[in-house]
């Protein structure tokens, strides 16, 4: 599985229009086997924020990462105030 650019391009835009600084963020997509009763492979991007957080989301078709992301940037839940250059 592969982060599409166009998702990538819209969690740093989110992380621009929160105060943050793209660069300081990473992104990786990863597959876990996984679901209930029939096996099913479950899709999942790690967002990384380097020396403040890191969270994991659940990712595929229908389901839009990057809705969880901006809310939980305008949560706080990356803490940008706080980062250190």
């Amino acid at each position: 599985m592969a982060i599409l650019s166009k998702e990538l391009k819209e969690a740093r835009e989110a992380i621009r229009t929160a105060g943050g600084d793209p660069d300081k963020f990473t992104f990786a997509a990863c597959d876990k086997a996984g679901g209930d009763g029939a096996f099913q492979i479950l899709q999942y991007v790690e967002v990384n924020a380097r020396g403040l957080k890191s969270r994991v989301y659940r990712t595929g078709h229908g389901v839009s990462w990057t809705d969880a992301f901006k809310s939980d940037l305008k949560g706080g839940a990356f803490r940008l105030g706080t980062e250190s250059t």
